[in-house]
């Protein structure tokens, strides 16, 4: 009841405000990404074919084989002896979707053939992202995305498992949180910024987007009670860097944190990813799919570092277990509950993700509130200071703001302070940008 009246309740009319105001887009750019996709798409599609040239004896081209038929890949790859394990719920064919195809390149089975074919589909979706942008539009020439305030269908997993409870706002019509980060390249080119680019401020303004640095980890840090997050923290250290030296040796060296930052900052995404995902429960499976570069030696070599660094992640996933096992339920530190009844099945498997589940959601559920009561706050301060300035999107742990140049001064301060005092035991830390579009900001 406090997390409805004292959270969501106050929200309801922060998010319709933000539905109502929309954002600008830029038309003539979105028909020009579309058309570099286009271009894209048509390359990773005739690379496809040429690699399946010899293993096929010359015998499928494009004329008479449909890669967007899932049927006819499967049996394709089942007739070129791929090691596909897992069936359709018809048990027809092999299952040949995203995860997969990842499958079949970590086990380095035809890698000519699963590269282009994974960037094909990859293409097809960015492609629908900036025709949806265009499409969308509303009669005032902007986009309306719908916020779904306790999450929706499309943060469902392939398998189309029911949508985690974390209380994490989604959107819809188009969906922008699974707008590619900008660390998700395509074949070396960073299209998530570029389809941020179509999203633009109103005539005159700018877009203030302002998001938490290292939110995810300051949560763990208070809720896990870990005195090296702590510290390190309270130093100002690269908290990802030790974990992304024992995955790749070759980024170890004497410089400061932010050149570090600057000069491996791929490494480092996939040494913070790592990190997180180690600290909610996973295991070396899990982790060797984040970059197929790394070698089993190099997952130990991680695995043993953390392991000896933060001994607190082994009693916050003891106490979790606990927790779980004896109420069915875990909570954010705001109280919001999720039920994950698994933890008392049978089987050791269901058990085991329930922990995971639970690991995740304590942190997971936490940011979201933070999230969701700085946008009231922001909202609020708004209005009492009579400003013109609006909220427009919320993506994760960023929000972004439609801004007169006269206002951002003080827009920044509001959105800053706004964050003041939501983590008990830490502060969060802000990192704002500004531009005429959702991407290439200015810091300030």
């Amino acid at each position: 009841k406090s997390v409805y009246e004292q959270i969501e309740k106050p929200l309801i009319p922060v998010l319709a405000r933000m539905e109502a105001a929309g954002i600008g887009v830029d038309v003539e750019r979105c028909k020009t990404i579309a058309e570099e996709l286009g271009k894209a798409r048509k390359e990773a599609k005739e690379r496809f074919f040429t690699a399946l040239a010899g293993p096929s004896d010359g015998t499928i081209d494009d004329s008479n084989f449909n890669i967007n038929s899932n049927n006819q890949i499967a049996g394709l790859f089942e007739a070129l002896g791929a090691p596909l394990t897992k069936k359709t719920k018809a048990k027809q064919r092999m299952m040949v979707d995203a995860k997969a195809l990842q499958e079949l390149l970590d086990c380095e089975w035809q890698p000519e053939i699963i590269e282009p074919l994974m960037e094909y589909r990859k293409y097809i979706k960015l492609i629908s992202y900036v025709i949806g942008f265009v499409e969308l539009r509303g009669e005032d020439g902007r986009l309306h995305t719908s916020f779904n305030q306790s999450g929706g269908w499309e943060e469902r997993g392939d398998e189309g498992k029911a949508a985690p409870s974390t209380g994490r706002i989604s959107s819809s019509g188009p969906n922008l949180q699974n707008i590619p980060h900008h660390r998700a390249r395509v074949a070396d080119v960073d299209w998530g910024q570029k389809l941020r680019t179509c999203l633009t401020a109103s005539k005159g303004n700018v877009l203030l987007s302002v998001d938490l640095g290292q939110e995810e980890p300051r949560i763990i840090a208070v809720v896990a009670k870990d005195a090296v997050l702590i510290d390190g923290f309270e130093k100002g250290k690269d908290i990802y860097r030790p974990a992304t030296e024992a995955l790749y040796p070759h980024t170890v060296m004497n410089g400061e944190d932010k050149e570090f930052r600057d000069k491996y900052d791929y490494e480092r995404f996939v040494g913070k990813t790592f990190f997180l995902a180690w600290y909610y429960g996973a295991g070396a499976v899990r982790l060797r799919s984040l970059d197929k570069a790394l070698t089993p030696a190099a997952i130990e070599r991680g695995l043993k570092l953390l392991t000896a660094a933060h001994p607190a992640r082994n009693d916050y996933l003891t106490e979790t277990t606990a927790m779980l096992a004896e109420t069915g339920y875990v909570k954010s530190l705001c109280g919001r509950k999720r039920w994950i009844p698994k933890i008392w099945s049978g089987k050791k498997k269901e058990r085991e993700e329930a922990v995971r589940e639970a690991a995740n959601m304590r942190i997971q559920a936490t940011a979201a509130d933070i999230i969701k009561i700085a946008l009231v706050r922001i909202d609020t301060a708004l209005v009492t200071a009579g400003l013109t300035s609006r909220l427009v999107l919320t993506v994760h742990d960023e929000v972004v703001l439609d801004v007169p140049g006269n206002e951002l001064v003080e827009v920044n301060g509001i959105v800053r302070r706004s964050f003041d005092g939501l983590l008990p035991g830490m502060e969060l830390t802000c990192e704002a940008r500004v531009g005429e579009t959702w991407a290439g900001y200015t810091k300030i």
